[in-house]
């Protein structure tokens, strides 16, 4: 897979109406080598690729029918992710489905999140950020993008790993590509014009936010829990997706106490 599929898997995309994460312009081109993703655009089209725990698996692009999916089982393990019933109609008995809660999506109400209603510690941080600096949101622009970029180094930093360790490379070829990979960059600047942080958003198939990534200096102790509530007062009576944990417990405990109203449950299937 590679950027000359864009368009095509933008056109694909459209016609689904899919709430996982997986199923956006951005994380497929953007972890094209992380899962090795391979684009079949054949007749009835599909995706396949490697899972974080060496699954390979079979995205499909359309509905399902018996053919279309014995071709795809037919060069991967099993069907991922898919709802439960994604071959219900297909007459095809499959043997297998299971899920793993690292896989879930987690998901927040824009309205509860722009307050951060149940994340009381959060909320503290937030307020405390606010009156330290008097930070300002603002979509990202060119100028915007270079501070992004200066954050994203800053980060790294901070967070005192290479950038192989960590999403380092993937972000920086988000900020790069942003109108292409259809996301919209918002910076956070303090009063004083100091860059603090940023978040790329997107959408999913279905029409949910996608947070896709979120970067801040350290020393702006209540970034996130800002930036978070300040972009979710932008999408008021949408849910926004926050991605999966990936079975770090860092990662799920810091997505826990913004309190998601609920994880999206994504399925294996197939004969495996």
């Amino acid at each position: 897979m590679s950027y000359a599929h864009v368009e095509r898997l933008r056109v694909l995309l459209a016609g689904l109406d899919v709430p996982f994460s997986e199923y956006s312009l951005a994380n497929l081109l953007l972890y094209r080598g992380v899962h090795a993703y391979r684009f079949y655009d054949e007749v009835e089209p599909f995706v396949v690729g490697v899972t974080y725990d060496g699954v390979k698996h079979a995205m499909p692009l359309q509905a399902a029918n018996a053919s279309y999916i014995q071709r795809m089982l037919s060069v991967s393990d099993c069907l991922y992710p898919v709802v439960p019933h994604y071959a219900a109609g297909s007459k095809l008995t499959l043997e297998r489905s299971e899920w793993s809660d690292s896989d879930s999506d987690y998901l927040y109400e824009a309205d509860g999140l722009a307050v951060l209603r149940g994340a009381r510690k959060k909320n503290a941080q937030a307020r405390r950020f606010e009156e330290a600096v008097s930070p300002r949101l603002r979509p990202m622009d060119e100028s915007a993008a270079h501070a992004a970029v200066a954050v994203l180094d800053g980060w790294l930093a901070d967070v005192g790993k290479s950038a192989a360790e960590t999403d380092y490379h993937n972000c920086r070829e988000a900020l790069e590509h942003l109108h292409l990979l259809d996301l919209i960059g918002w910076l956070v600047e303090t009063g004083s014009g100091e860059p603090a942080g940023f978040v790329l958003t997107g959408h999913s198939c279905n029409g949910d936010v996608i947070f896709h990534y979120a970067k801040g200096r350290r020393k702006f102790v209540g970034v996130y829990p800002w930036m978070f509530a300040s972009l979710a007062s932008r999408f008021k009576g949408r849910l926004i997706n926050f991605e999966q944990d990936l079975g770090n417990p860092r990662f799920a405990q810091s997505k826990r106490a913004l309190a998601p109203c609920c994880k999206l449950i994504k399925y294996r299937i197939g004969n495996f």
